[in-house]
């Protein structure tokens, strides 16, 4: 007879560059988690999303037997907003659209203007792109899912669009698609909400499991790292860390806050506030192959403690947040003869806190207090990421035992769905915080004055950044 105490519960990360899998317990402690690059593409703004699933099975078969029959529920999460347009029977029409793409950017403003809020508007722009794109091929009507909802159909052979039913937590909702005459050309499959089951993993023993996994649906990446990290109280931020950086607060207070994203938290009584920055970890990920040097080892030469002399505006695809600017681009300011590689990543590392800053005191400007942060992925493995954070944002960072928080919150989802229990419980059950980590007033000060280059530096070259284009 099985134990409660023998299930497992799998969390499975898409991200933009590299799929990650976790494994864990009901109390959350981790038996197994890895991540791994995907073989057949670098960082492109459309790419097949075979490639996730032969990424997702490469990435099972080498886990031991005993813990994949122990395994009781999935559930999926994955970047956007991004399109992966589906036909009726299941093929895959044309590649899939990542949040990288500039299709359709130009109309991004108008849509602002209509009212939508920053991710609807830019999935939006690139739905009526892709349309005109779709007419000139013949192609027919076509069902449209996220990269999280393209794996569940993998596993389950049931065409969905799952996240939790609020705004901000989809990136298109069919009332838009009316008002743009999109209608004519997508169609939205069945909804499951966060947590629901959506099935059973069809053919699971083929791949090492038993028979009895259950598929719980799954959301977009930001969601499961605030669960993960267990930002689900006024006051705490989410910063979660990968190819691009994304900042979310929670907060009880309801207000509006120009350039950023305020749509209600999927717990009641709370709101989200949030931003993005388009290239963090896509940033040190382009310099590391220029350089041809490993990230990590050049992170680790690093000193948060003593500033550069350069600024760097890491602006590698556009900016969304707290400034709409798809012209923006990347930028050194005060290089020298003395300037070296290990320079050169500390400069970016702090324009990319410089970015993260901006997006705070915004979020500060319109009245919304941040007590802590938590900090999520791959950043948070690093000491001098985490230090470097506090001493730029002058705000505490609180560092999760889970520090892979996107696949512990998708677990999450897996067992809630599976046992039927609260999500808030089952969060303050399994979370825990490891480390606190607190700024330097020195080096904060001195950070603050580089702070202020930065803000003059982006607003004196964004009037520049379109004539590149000219």
């Amino acid at each position: 007879m099985r134990k409660m105490s023998d299930d497992l519960f799998m969390g499975v990360d898409i991200g933009t560059t590299n799929l990650k899998v976790g494994v864990f317990d009901g109390e959350g402690n981790p038996v197994r988690t890895s991540r791994c690059g995907y073989r057949r593409t670098t960082l492109k703004p459309r790419i097949n999303p075979l490639v996730w699933w032969e990424t997702f099975l490469e990435m099972i078969s080498e886990i031991p037997d005993d813990i994949l029959r122990r395994i009781r529920a999935i559930s999926v999460v994955g970047h956007g907003p991004t399109i992966v347009p589906i036909g009726r029977n299941g093929e895959v029409v044309g590649k899939a659209i990542t949040w990288l793409d500039k299709s359709g950017e130009e109309l991004v403003e108008k849509l602002l203007k209509d009212g939508l809020d920053m991710m609807t508007a830019i999935s939006t722009a690139k739905l009526i792109s892709l349309k005109k794109e779709l007419e000139n091929s013949n192609a027919e009507k076509v069902y449209i899912l996220q990269p999280h909802d393209y794996l569940v159909f993998m596993m389950t052979g049931k065409i969905t669009n799952s996240s939790f039913n609020e705004r901000g937590y989809m990136p298109w909702y069919e009332e838009f698609l009316e008002k743009y005459e999109l209608l004519d050309t997508f169609e939205l499959p069945e909804f499951f909400e966060t947590t629901q089951v959506i099935g059973k993993f069809v053919n699971s023993k083929r791949y090492g499991f038993s028979d009895e996994v259950m598929v719980i649906a799954g959301t977009i990446d930001f969601v499961s790292s605030i669960v993960g990290t267990g930002t689900v109280k006024s006051g705490l931020l989410c910063d979660a860390g990968g190819t691009s950086q994304g900042l979310t607060l929670c907060h009880e207070k309801k207000g509006e806050c120009r350039g950023l994203i305020i749509t209600p938290f999927f717990l009641d009584g709370l709101w989200k506030i949030s931003g993005v920055i388009n290239t963090s970890g896509g940033a040190l990920e382009w310099i590391s192959r220029m350089l041809k040097k490993d990230v990590d080892e050049l992170v680790d030469g690093t000193d948060p403690y003593s500033p550069t002399s350069i600024v760097f505006l890491p602006h590698l695809n556009g900016e969304r947040n707290p400034d709409w600017n798809p012209d923006a681009k990347g930028v050194f300011f005060g290089l020298s003869l003395d300037t070296d590689e290990i320079l050169i990543v500390q400069a970016m590392m702090e324009g990319i806190c410089f970015a993260m800053r901006d997006i705070i005191e915004r979020m500060k400007e319109c009245g919304f207090n941040i007590d802590h942060i938590r900090v999520a992925g791959k950043q948070a493995f690093s000491n001098k990421w985490n230090i470097l954070k506090t001493n730029v944002v002058g705000v505490p960072i609180e560092i999760p035992k889970v520090k892979e928080a996107d696949v512990l919150g998708c677990a999450i989802f897996a067992m809630v769905g599976l046992m039927g229990d609260e999500l808030t419980n089952v969060v303050e059950r399994v979370v825990r915080i490891e480390e606190r980590v607190y700024p330097n007033p020195e080096v904060h000060d001195e950070y603050s004055k580089k702070f202020e280059i930065y803000l003059e530096m982006k607003k004196k070259l964004r009037d520049l950044f379109p004539r590149l284009k000219e």
